[in-house]
């Protein structure tokens, strides 16, 4: 039964981005015979901005009586993300798709260049994550990853929730530099 209902919430989250899909498709026909770009933007980001909205009403509601749960994936976790999911792309879409959406476009760069490769990033990561812990150690035995935080900690006088954004912070400016060079190259690792 209750997986019944989690499928039933996805298909419900389906239902309405092909909603807003049709929709688009509908205004950009009517764009084409009448010449209005703006009634395409607006209409699409309406849509997409009220489904979100409803999503995220109806998994609290339903909340209430079966506990949002991300492990579970209960359903009422399911739909109100995917209430989540449609704001969000409600917000990309007036960010990106209007005036200033060049702009922004510049701006978002990084994020692109990490969605291209995001298996990469997610699978690299851990692989790494785990080696350079237990394979290069320092003569004292030190593992690098804490001899670099130790170093954070210690040389810029940084108290360990700094020290550990800090080292953070360097780790994905470095999967960033490597992502770079990957996508100026063209190089996406797919599935």
């Amino acid at each position: 039964m209750l997986t019944r209902i989690r499928e039933l919430s996805r298909c419900l989250v389906a239902c309405a981005r092909r909603k807003a899909e049709r929709n688009r498709i509908q205004t950009i026909a009517l764009q084409h015979a009448t010449d209005t770009l703006d009634h395409v933007a607006v209409d699409t980001f309406d849509l997409i901005r009220l489904e979100g909205a409803r999503g995220q009403e109806h998994g609290l509601l339903w909340g209430r009586w079966f506990p949002i749960n991300k492990p579970l994936w209960t359903s009422s976790y399911a739909v109100y993300t995917g209430g989540l999911a449609l704001l969000a792309l409600a917000l990309c879409s007036a960010l990106f798709d209007g005036p200033r959406g060049r702009i922004l476009t510049t701006l978002a760069r990084p994020f692109r260049v990490f969605g291209v490769n995001a298996l990469l990033v997610f699978v690299g990561s851990g692989l790494l994550g785990r080696t350079v812990g237990s394979l290069w150690k320092l003569e004292d035995g030190r593992s690098a990853q804490k001899a670099l935080f130790e170093g954070l900690q210690s040389g810029f006088g940084m108290d360990p929730v700094n020290a550990s954004l800090a080292y953070a912070l360097l780790w994905i400016t470095g999967w960033y530099v490597i992502l770079e060079v990957l996508y100026r190259r063209q190089i996406f690792l797919r599935v």
